[in-house]
Order: structure tokens, then sequence, then C-alpha cells
């Protein structure tokens, strides 16, 4: 009899010690969005705690954890997964599932990566961090001249009345930049240290027809050629986009990084750090898939600099803006007006 309670309490063991956890597993990105920021009907991000969800779950060994992670940026989400995180697997250069917790997508701009593990069956659901979160793009000049600084054409517009609007507001290192206007293509806003196009950051907000999608492109240009785009903006000093084109309306929203260099980017890494006081120059023009049209005269220039840590107004374009080498995102060779 004691031979058998000890068997028993040894089978007992080893079945404990096989036990597995299962976990919501479910993975999705803004390219697989619509519009350009994930919307709350995903149900990788939100549905993840509906008895009735379409959310696959895994069945993970006893060596794991549940875990999910989600990336926003000004109170949108770009991107979320969740699964079973081995924490005998040297995962993105950390084992441990606990030493990977972050909160950093908290706070009032909800602005970075959220990271959480949990060790119960589908414990990976949603989390406090989704509370607040926003569903598509909403450009807007609430908090203009308070809480963030913006440049609006007509004076005091508000979107999506405004041909051309340009908000920023300092998180971190990150400038949040709203670009929007009045355009059946694109808008782009520039940074440039005087009224002159040539040798300037461009943000183009540019809604591709062919593949009804809008996002942010970063590109720098010299004024007298082509801009050269930065394609790498997963690794680029753009961290994430959202992007939407309604009634004739292009809006945009990235998060920029004010330092970051990498000799590979664009123009060989020769990018402002955002840190001194620049000029705005705004256009928009119309797109064949994402490439841009010569702008003609669709183009603004702040009527003074900017300092993208302060939150200034500013309203009305620069007695000279009627210039001879504005020439912002020409898709021809070079192009002086």
């Amino acid at each position: 009899m004691k031979t058998l309670a000890i068997v028993v309490l040894l089978s007992f063991a080893a079945y404990a010690a096989g036990a597995n956890i299962n976990c919501f597993q479910c993975k999705t990105n803004v390219v697989d969005s619509v519009v350009g920021g994930i919307t709350m009907s995903n149900p990788c991000l939100a549905m993840a705690n509906d008895a009735n969800t379409t959310v696959q779950t895994a069945t993970c060994p006893d060596t794991s954890k549940c875990y999910t992670k989600i990336r926003t940026v000004a109170q949108y989400a770009f991107s979320v997964e969740r699964g079973c995180w081995d924490n005998y697997d040297d995962k993105d250069g950390a084992a441990n599932c606990d030493a990977k917790e972050d909160s950093g997508c908290n706070g009032i701009l909800k602005t970075g990566t959220c990271f959480k593990c949990c060790n119960t069956d589908k414990c990976n659901k949603n989390f406090a961090q989704l509370d607040g979160l926003l569903d598509a793009v909403q450009v807007t000049s609430s908090g203009c001249g308070s809480t963030k600084g913006c440049f609006q054409i007509p004076a005091w517009c508000a979107p999506p009345s405004c041909d051309y609007f340009s908000s920023w507001q300092t998180s971190g290192d990150n400038v949040l930049f709203e670009i929007s206007g009045r355009s059946d293509g694109y808008v782009a806003v520039g940074v440039s240290h005087d009224e002159l196009m040539g040798l300037d950051d461009i943000y183009e907000c540019v809604y591709d027809s062919a593949r009804g999608i809008t996002t942010v492109f970063s590109s720098w240009s010299t004024g007298k050629s082509m801009p050269e785009r930065d394609s790498t903006l997963s690794e680029g000093r753009i961290s994430a986009v959202a992007g939407s084109y309604v009634e004739g309306v292009v809006s945009c929203k990235a998060a920029v990084n004010m330092r970051k260099r990498q000799a590979d980017l664009v123009n060989s890494g020769r990018i402002y750090d955002l840190i001194s006081e620049f000029y705005l120059l705004m256009s928009k023009g119309s797109t064949t898939g994402n490439t841009l049209a010569y702008h003609a005269s669709n183009r603004v220039v702040s009527p003074s600099t900017v300092d993208f840590q302060r939150n200034t107004l500013v309203n009305g374009v620069s007695s000279s803006h009627v210039m001879s080498v504005l020439a912002l995102l020409p898709v021809a060779m070079a192009m002086l007006l």
C-alpha cells in the first residue's frame, strides 16, 4: 500500500511538472489595418477577453508564460502581439519574461511599448494600458497654443476645415507630429533653417489611392532634385505612423525621434535633430499610388521659426512665401520656380 501511494505521488508530481498553460496567440500591426492605426475592432487588440472571441489560443510548455506586447503613439495602437514566452528561450535578448515587463505606453500621451507577462490560462487578455486608446486618426486643433504647438492655414482654422495644418508635441525624445489638409493626394511639412527649400527634412502624409492606405514617409530635399525617401521607417527616426483619407482630407500622425541619427538612413543620416528653431514649409498635391505630383503653387511657409519644445501657435504665412526656390516634393528633375 505504501508503495502504491509513492507511485501515485510521483505520477502526480510528474504531471504537475509537465503541466501546460494556454495563452491567447495573435499578432497584428499597422500594415494589416485599413487605416493607419489598428482599430478597436481588431480581435488581437481588443477582443482577446471576449467570451465569443475568435482569437486563437496556443498550448505552451510549462516553462512558458503568456505575454502581451502593445506599441502605441499618441493613444493609437500600431502593433500588438500575444502568445507564449519560453523563459528558457533567449528571445529578443532576454530569457526571463518578467525582466521584459514594461509599462512604456502609460501616461497621458500613451506613447511607447507595453509588455506584460502572466502565468495562468489565457491571462494575456486586455490590460490597463488599453484604456483610453483611440479608434482611427483624429487630427484636431484642440490644445493648440497650450498643450501643443500648431501652424494653421487659414488662421484659427480647425481640421478638417484647414487647407494646411500641422502640430507638434514633445514626449521624451519624440516629437509627435500631426499633419492634415484638404487634398486628394498628399500634404507635407518641411523643416527648414530658412524660408527657402533646400537641405530640409520633409514628412509626407500620403494617401495611396491604389491601395486605400494613408501613411507617412520621411524624406530629405536639396531643393534641386527629387527628395530622397527613407525606406527604413521601422529602423529610422519615425517610430510609428497613422493616417486616414476621409472626404477629401488627408490626415496623419507620426512620432519622430529628435536625436536619432544613423549612417545608413536617408541622405547618409544628415537629418535635423529638431532641438533648434526651424521654419515650417507645407505643400500639397495629388498622388499616383504613393508617388507625389508637383505641388505647383500649393505651398505655404510659417511667418516665423518654431521651437518644437514649445507649444507656440503660428498663424498666417511668410510675406516672402512666393519664392523662386520652394520646390517642395517635385516628382520630376530639378524644378526652380
